[in-house]
């Protein structure tokens, strides 16, 4: 059974931000950082994943099975993401068709190109133990790692020793429906507003639904209810401009908010989950960027003390499809943060799978 929040490793770090079946890059980022085929630094360094380790990309099982040998091998960290949390939970979508061959067809039938490796029963079997295994938070006394969203609500409603994080989640599920009746949300109400306005209609086969306010509510309350999903995933809310857009193989009603921007602690949290662009104009969606008119390599949040690490190395399985065989410069990419030893001084620093660096300097320090 995992405990939910567990402790970091107070030696130096190399913190891995969503790999999302990238293993040519990841392999590329681990030469880059030093490490040996065993996980092995000869500085002492620990890998942290903050999670996302699979779907989108070409090879989920091939990262699954590099990741959790690390971590058995007691030479990796590792976070539970929403992608995972997915999987046990057994939704299916085409972008996590890798996990039988049974999924790939349907998920080709729907429109998915990026070719991926199929998984055998056994590495799937395999894989959803490993994620069964993992916190969804880890930290020290100088430094906290969460796959989206550092919430003290969030942490504090879980368990403090968790069976099936599948099991969990639908528990949480269950008490929220309750909830949602309670105030007044009936199913018959919410499935006549979902068939007035198509939500799974892709944009190819006509025009968006209109902004529906009321389902923007339901939609936000069910998930900012669920503290593994604001964990995983951040909070969600009124989005930019009350216009739906295109993301996860349906219309969104409501969006992603920056929620770093409450944040006013002098500990940094470290995350991912938010497709953060390396270049001007990488996005994920066609609705405003939560980095709008930031730097990559800036600090964010009230005190400077919040970092985003994904840098939407799941943009190539898509990048690759329009730019056959490879694009000449991939708007992707998947970095790690260098972190010195806990309460060691020193520099922080950005190291891309292209082996480019970026001095990062240490949040909560002003910048």
């Amino acid at each position: 059974m995992p405990q939910p929040v567990q402790r970091l490793s107070p030696g130096p770090l190399d913190i891995v931000g969503d790999v999302h079946g990238e293993l040519g890059a990841l392999r590329a980022l681990l030469s880059h950082l030093g490490y040996d085929a065993f996980g092995q630094h000869p500085e002492g360094r620990t890998l942290v994943f903050l999670g996302d380790l699979v779907d989108r990309g070409p090879d989920s099982p091939g990262v699954v099975e590099k990741v959790s040998g690390l971590y058995f091998a007691k030479r990796a960290q590792c976070l539970l993401g929403n992608h995972e949390l997915r999987l046990l939970n057994q939704v299916s979508k085409p972008d996590n068709s890798w996990t039988s061959a049974e999924a790939a067809a349907r998920a080709q039938r729907q429109g998915w190109r990026a070719p991926m490796r199929v998984a055998h029963a056994l590495q799937l079997r395999a894989a959803l133990t490993f994620f069964y295994e993992l916190p969804v938070a880890l930290e020290r006394s100088d430094l906290r790692l969460v796959h989206a969203c550092w919430d003290p609500a969030a942490l504090a409603a879980l368990p403090p020793m968790v069976g099936s994080w599948s099991t969990l989640f639908a528990r949480y599920r269950r008490n929220i429906a309750a909830e949602l009746k309670d105030r007044g949300w009936s199913r018959r109400e919410v499935s006549r507003l979902k068939e007035l306005h198509p939500l799974h209609r892709p944009p190819e086969e006509g025009p968006p639904p209109p902004f529906v306010p009321e389902l923007c509510e339901y939609f936000s309350l069910e998930h900012n209810l669920n503290p593994l999903r604001v964990l995983t995933q951040g909070p969600q809310g009124l989005g930019v401009g009350e216009a739906p857009f295109w993301s996860g193989f349906r219309w969104q009603m409501s969006d992603r908010q920056p929620w770093w921007e409450r944040y006013d602690e002098a500990i940094p949290v470290v995350f991912g989950h938010y497709w953060r662009p390396r270049y001007e104009g990488t996005s994920e969606n066609s609705h405003p960027s939560l980095f709008e008119g930031r730097a990559p390599e800036a600090w964010l949040g009230a005190r400077g003390s919040c970092f985003c690490l994904d840098f939407a190395v799941g943009l190539r399985s898509q990048e690759r499809l329009a730019h056959p065989p490879a694009p000449p410069r991939y708007e992707g990419a998947l970095a790690a943060l260098r972190v010195p030893a806990e309460g060691a001084r020193g520099g922080w620093e950005l190291v891309f799978d292209d082996g480019a660096r970026v001095d990062v300097g240490r949040g909560g320090e002003g910048r």
